[in-house]
């Protein structure tokens, strides 16, 4: 191969230059070791655990991006209230209420032996029950003259006694036990009931005294013919609200099986007795004295104004 004169020294050159570039690069190189861990696949476990494909969807609330704020001191008794930061208040009702924490709040027993009676002639208490082999049988509970110890209590009593010194508007009242016992025939019993009844539920014996029947659910499907008329089922919750001048009464003691909505003049409660006189073939059944309770005063509603946002406090 023949060159022009001159072509070949640059060629040269060129060369020389490729060269010593690839050397330097080549000299540049640092090498590194790693240490790497393989693993040999034996056995297939994507069967044990489950998937899907589906993405996965978070409900979306405008309103409680808003109202949904609370801080620890703003839980009271297990209810989340709005609480921790600072908004506008709207001149106007909007989906926007905020769930305010009470100005007052209180919780714990009471003993409803404190209260007086309510009236002298509310006082015959039975409860029926029944079974198989022993057909509808009565339990005494209180006596005409009071001789097995009950002791019945208006409702209203209850709520301005504890409201004294107080401005509470809602109270909630429950029997630390249930409806689930054990009642054998002929056998003397205890449960921790304060049964609440309304006034229309009292019978008149003779233009003398007013008794009421309290029943279980077997005795309210069995009843003899004599009391078929006269058994009531117990309630043992109730919620009043002075705003509204209700109370919301339940046959359980969560609050969740409501019986009915009533005033708070019509509601009685009956306590204590079952105390062992003469002999009573079902024999006697004694209610509880002590009740549970939850009062507060709660705020006139707030609505907020979305458009200002919030601030943390």
């Amino acid at each position: 191969m023949q060159f022009r004169n001159g072509m070949l020294g640059v060629a040269v050159i060129a060369v020389a230059l490729a060269a010593a570039l690839m050397g330097s690069w080549v000299m540049s190189m640092d090498l590194e070791e790693r240490e790497v861990t393989k693993y040999n696949q034996l056995a297939d476990v994507t069967p044990l655990f489950g998937s899907e494909p589906a993405p996965e969807y978070i409900t979306y609330d405008p309103v409680s991006n808003y109202t949904g704020y609370f801080t620890e001191d703003t839980i009271i008794d297990g209810v989340t209230y709005f609480g921790g930061v600072d908004f506008k208040e709207s001149n106007r009702a909007s989906n926007f209420r905020l769930n305010l924490a009470p100005e007052e709040f209180d919780s714990g027993t009471y003993d409803l032996s404190q209260i007086e009676e309510y009236d002298s002639d509310y006082r015959y208490v039975m409860y029926a029950d029944y079974n198989a082999n022993d057909g509808f049988y009565l339990k005494r509970n209180n006596f005409a003259d009071n001789s097995s110890g009950g002791h019945t209590i208006s409702l209203a009593d209850l709520v301005e006694t504890l409201n004294e010194g107080h401005d509470y508007d809602s109270f909630k009242f429950s029997s630390t036990d249930g409806l689930v016992f054990s009642n054998p025939y002929g056998v003397d019993v205890s449960v921790d009931w304060c049964v609440f009844s309304i006034l229309s539920e009292w019978s008149k014996y003779r233009d003398s005294y007013y008794y009421i029947d309290f029943a279980s659910a077997a005795a309210l499907q069995n009843p003899s013919p004599a009391y078929k008329d006269h058994v009531v089922a117990p309630k043992l919750s109730a919620v009043a609200d002075l705003k509204l001048n209700q109370v919301i009464l339940y046959y359980d003691n969560e609050f969740r099986d409501q019986a009915g909505i009533y005033t708070l003049d019509d509601v009685l409660i009956t306590t204590a007795g079952g105390v062992h006189t003469v002999t009573v073939p079902a024999g006697y059944i004694a209610f509880g004295t002590t009740i549970n309770y939850v009062v507060q005063n709660l705020p006139d509603p707030k609505y907020m104004d979305p458009s200002a946002g919030v601030e943390l406090e």
